[in-house]
Order: C-alpha cells, then sequence, then structure tokens
C-alpha cells in the first residue's frame, strides 16, 4: 500500500462528486509529465490526500488499481481524451490542514526531488499526482480525525479477504480501526514512552513494518506503539528503536545530538512491554543494524 497527494483544483468538484482521479496520457503537444504517469501506479486501497486550494480536507481510497479510461464527461473541455483513472472513496476530515502545516509538521522529511510541496512550503507544487513517503503518510494520518468508512463496498474489491477483514485493514492503515483502539487502551491514550496526552497527535505506529507483515500481525496490538509524530518519523525510519527494557536505541546513521535537537528525551523508557512486544521489537532492533 502506497501513499498518494493529489492537487484537485477546478477538477475538486466533480472528481469528488463522481468519486476518482483521472490524467490524460498526454497533452495535445504529445507531453506527458510523471504527475500524470504516476497513476499508473496506483493500487487499489493506496491512501490518497486530496489537496483544494493549499488545504487537505479530504482523504481518499483507491477502490481498485489504475485502469484505462476516456475522460468523463465533466473534462469534455479538458485535455485528450485518453486516460488513466482510479475509483476514490472520499472521507471528509475533521480537522483539514493547510499545506503549511503539513510542512511545519513533516519538515525534513520530503524529497528533494517531486516533492507535492515546495521547499519552503509556502504552497504546493504544481501538478496532479504525487507519491507521499510512508513516514509522512503515517504521520498526516495519525493526525487527521478521520470518520468512519461507512460506504458500501466496491465490488472490485472483494478478492480472497473477507470484506470485513479489509475493511478493518485499511482502517488500522489510516489510524481508525481496531488496531488504533487497542493501542490507545493499551497505552492509556498517552505516547508509550513521553506520556504525551494528546491522543487525536499520537500515531499508531507498526514495530513490525505494514508492507512485510502478515494479514495477522497488521491487526496484533503488540506490533504496535502509540508514538508522538516525532518519535513515529524516527522510529519508522529506522533511525531509533527501543530495548526490551523499552530503553532508546539509535542507528549509526544519526547523532545523540541531532536526537536531542529533534526533542527526543534520551533519558525516557517505555514501561511494561510485552512478550509480543519485545518479539517484534528485536526484528527492529536487527533492521536499524542493517540500515
Amino acid at each position: 500500500m502506497a501513499y498518494w497527494w493529489v492537487n484537485q483544483g477546478n477538477s475538486y468538484k466533480f472528481e469528488h462528486k463522481e468519486g476518482f482521479i483521472w490524467a490524460p496520457i498526454q497533452n495535445a503537444k504529445d507531453q506527458s509529465f510523471f504527475y500524470w504517469e504516476n497513476l499508473e501506479e496506483v493500487k487499489e486501497s493506496d491512501i490518497i490526500f486530496s489537496n483544494v486550494d493549499g488545504i487537505v480536507k479530504t482523504i481518499g481510497i483507491a477502490l481498485n488499481d489504475c485502469y484505462s479510461s476516456n475522460k468523463a464527461s465533466s473534462h469534455a473541455n479538458l485535455w485528450l481524451n485518453e486516460g488513466r483513472r482510479v475509483d476514490v472513496e472520499y472521507i471528509p476530515t475533521v480537522h483539514p490542514l493547510s499545506v503549511k502545516e503539513i510542512h511545519t509538521t513533516t519538515m525534513g522529511l520530503w524529497p528533494t526531488k517531486y516533492s507535492p510541496i515546495t521547499s519552503d512550503g509556502d504552497r504546493a507544487n504544481q501538478g496532479y499526482l504525487f507519491e507521499v513517503p510512508d513516514v509522512i503518510g503515517d504521520i498526516l494520518i495519525g493526525i487527521f480525525n478521520i470518520p468512519q468508512v461507512t460506504s458500501a463496498a466496491h465490488p472490485e474489491r472483494q478478492k480472497a479477504i473477507k470484506e470485513t477483514t479489509k475493511r478493518a485493514i485499511i482502517k488500522a492503515r489510516i489510524g481508525q480501526g481496531d488496531f488504533r483502539k487497542s493501542l490507545i487502551k493499551r497505552w492509556s491514550s498517552k505516547c508509550a514512552i513521553t506520556d504525551f496526552p494528546r491522543v487525536d497527535l499520537l500515531i499508531a505506529s507498526h514495530i513490525l513494518p505494514w508492507a512485510i507483515s502478515t494479514n495477522e500481525e497488521r491487526l496484533d496490538p503488540d506490533n504496535g506503539l502509540l508514538l508522538s509524530p516525532n518519535y513515529n518519523a524516527l522510529f519508522d525510519k529506522f533511525l531509533i528503536s527501543f530495548s526490551e527494557s523499552g530503553e532508546i536505541l539509535k542507528s549509526n546513521r544519526i547523532s545523540w545530538d541531532d536526537l536531542t535537537k529533534l526533542k527526543i528525551d534520551l533519558t525516557s523508557k517505555i514501561q511494561n512491554l510485552t512478550e509480543g512486544n519485545k518479539k517484534y521489537l528485536r526484528f527492529h532492533q536487527q533492521k536499524m543494524e542493517k540500515k
């Protein structure tokens, strides 16, 4: 599963109403651009942040893999006919975030090339669809207040996994399912290491990364820690880990001084790790050491 960022200006109303994203193959000059070609990479269950006029106010879930499609009637006066499309279920956020707010929260984590946000964070870059690094996607999903997914399952999402399980997995990834609830309960609505109490800002972080976890591991509370955004960003990139007794361990790729500048309390420790937590953390430590 991947995260994406779509800039929807004039196309916002009809793309949200009809539930899709779409881009042409080429323009009238036979030109193509990476932000159009990115649609080819979108897969079912990918998460899409929708930016409209400098504000991310909705989040979409891809209902299928990208497929070839002529432009919709709503695009009649725009672009050539041949294009790529992904059907999307759009979910409104309770607390939208501006581009500037997102940049402040995720500063230093964006790629230098093909980022959806300018380097100064003042505005979104020109273009349609951009890839979002997993660490940033996780941070943003963690601080958005996203309603439960209530619409009926799309027929094309019917595969080997039962739909109820698939919904649970998707909602766990975007921080709204039983996985997040179990971590909030497990850590008493506080960051596992700092006791920071703003549960709306805390991130349900997987210890064994989502991409290589089984469906059972993705929903296993022992495979999770409830973390503040700065700790989660470092943990997700294997720049820090935690020992079986809860102390912070660091990668050789970052200095103690840098961690201090990032407001990481080097004396804090996680209390009462379960045996399951320790099992997953052993993998995380090994992964960090190999980076």
